[in-house]
């Protein structure tokens, strides 16, 4: 289970290339022995409920006989002891099974006045079988979800959120921390907002939803919609029809095969396609660049304040510097271009 967590940990720093601030740090990190840990019989529990506050949460799905909870706590500048002692003044741990549910629900004894005195980073790492339902939720750790097939939902008050070899019905949001989703199936949906998100071999119906950070997909299989208030959107290998939308950064969409519905309100869109279905939708304030493949048949409508084109054939319509309205071929793909800039369109 540690050799996983540290590859997915390896994994978002590696992201960095692309994002930056894109990192990743347990709370819990230094402290490796668990303060508790709880035992249950595998095949008497179906689903978790788990609740904690300044702590991550980690789940892993294996094949297991035994369901494991750890409980870790943590807070810098004090002692083993000192913690110890605020947990048992300040808070109070439930971990039972009832009716096929585990729960791991945290509270305080009394409100807390003083955080800096009374508050601890209390996290867990549960080992649970493959097929399981979750509900996970922490004040402001990150959630780890690894190997599940089931019904998953998360929240986390600012923490990161990592999925990745898991399917069913995903939802999961923080409220400012980064996303890495790899290797999951599903009808899937993840918000952050004020974080980055890379996404890597997903397939299902997708939402992604960013306040301010970028986008990055990589093989992407479904019905995709992303959206960002203010970060570009980085899309490679994309199979299945993509609405992308960012209010001011770029949009660089390659390799794709399908539908594509494109906008953002001041950057670049540079779009390659792979294959065409139905429609190409590419619409902002700054330039477009589309790259068609040669051969096949569309019907064109694009507006612009200036319009190159390379390799178009067979074109029947009105042409223009500023429009073109027509058709290639016998006509096909809807390709609809609008830009109050310049746009590029190139048949290869």
């Amino acid at each position: 289970m540690k050799k996983n967590i540290i590859l997915i940990i390896s994994i978002l720093l590696s992201a960095t290339t692309f994002f930056p601030s894109f990192a990743i740090k347990n709370k819990d990190e230094k402290k490796t022995e668990p303060y508790l840990t709880r035992t249950f019989r595998a095949e008497t529990i179906n689903s978790a409920e788990v609740l904690t506050m300044g702590g991550s949460i980690t789940v892993i799905g294996d094949a297991v006989s035994e369901v494991v909870v750890e409980m870790f706590l943590s807070r810098n500048n004090r002692t083993a002891a000192q913690i110890e002692q605020i947990f048992n003044d300040n808070y109070s741990v439930e971990i039972d099974v009832k009716n096929g549910k585990l729960f791991v629900i945290v509270k305080q004894k009394q409100l807390m006045t003083n955080w800096n005195q009374q508050g601890l980073n209390i996290s867990f790492k549960i080992l649970v079988p493959k097929e399981m339902e979750c509900n996970l939720q922490t004040s402001g750790g990150s959630i780890i979800v690894e190997n599940i097939s089931g019904m998953v939902s998360g929240v986390t008050s600012g923490g990161n959120i990592i999925v990745n070899d898991s399917k069913g019905n995903i939802s999961m949001s923080t409220a400012g921390g980064n996303i890495l989703a790899e290797n999951i199936s599903g009808t899937i949906k993840m918000i952050t907002a004020g974080g980055n998100i890379l996404a890597e071999n997903i397939n299902g119906i997708i939402k992604f939803q960013t306040s301010g950070g970028n986008i990055k997909l990589n093989n992407i299989n479904g019905d995709i919609d992303v959206i960002t208030s203010g970060g570009n959107i980085n899309a490679n290998s994309v199979i299945g029809t993509l609405k992308a939308g960012t209010a001011g950064g770029n949009a660089k969409l390659e390799n794709i095969s399908g539908n594509v519905n494109a906008t953002t309100s001041g950057g670049t869109i540079n779009a390659k396609m792979k294959s065409t279905d139905e429609y190409i939708i590419l619409t902002n304030n700054g330039n477009i660049n589309l790259t068609l493949p040669a051969g096949n048949s569309y019907n064109l409508k694009i507006t612009a304040t200036k319009i190159d084109t390379s390799g178009l054939k067979n074109f029947s319509g009105n042409i223009s510097e500023k429009s073109i309205e027509g058709t290639v071929g016998q006509g096909g793909t809807r390709i609809e271009l609008g830009t109050t800039h310049k746009v590029n369109l190139v048949f290869e």
